[in-house]
């Protein structure tokens, strides 16, 4: 295993252990920039994309959808929106526990 999949592990091991989650876990790469990627479906799928937390603006939920709007002004609709929400709600408070005041 090389250094960086051993410290993306090992930082992930302590967000799934600390949020109480085993799916969908994001990655941190900086607490302080906010720089938390997490994946808008399985990362198995050749579809997936990982976004980057820090880059969200605004995010739209609808029945079946949800349309992440990015501070440059691009969209993402994503399929699973109560699932998305939550992803982002726990980046929120994982975020408001691991930064200082």
């Amino acid at each position: 295993e090389k250094i960086q999949d051993i410290k993306i592990n090992s930082v992930k091991l302590v967000y799934e252990d600390e949020m109480k989650i085993k799916k969908y876990i994001p990655v941190v790469v900086s607490i302080s920039r906010k720089e938390i990627y997490f994946p808008n479906k399985s990362k198995k799928a050749h579809d997936c994309i990982w976004i980057n937390y820090a880059n969200i603006q605004d995010v739209t939920y609808f029945q079946s959808t949800c349309t992440i709007t990015f501070h440059d002004g691009s969209t993402l609709d994503c399929d699973h929106p109560k699932r998305i929400q939550q992803t982002l709600k726990q980046i929120f408070r994982y975020l408001n526990k691991n930064t200082p005041d």
